[in-house]
């Protein structure tokens, strides 16, 4: 219920925004990496468990392509 609830307030949040296209049609990789680290911490925060081996390899990923950002 509380991992339904997390991700009904970002469904919201992407719905409402649906029209908006950015200008220069780029990704920005900065905010899209903070959003996942975010989510990755909030999820952990409610149940460790939900950590599973693919999950943890992203997570991997993420710390290893993402150094460059920094």
């Amino acid at each position: 219920m509380a991992i339904s609830n997390y991700f009904n307030v970002i469904k919201h949040n992407i719905d409402s925004g649906k029209n908006y296209q950015k200008v220069d049609g780029r990704l920005d990789y900065l905010l899209i990496r903070r959003f996942l680290w975010t989510t990755y911490n909030n999820l952990t925060d409610i149940d460790i468990q939900i950590i599973s081996p693919k999950i943890n390899t992203l997570k991997k990923d993420l710390e290893k392509n993402g150094s460059y950002l920094r």
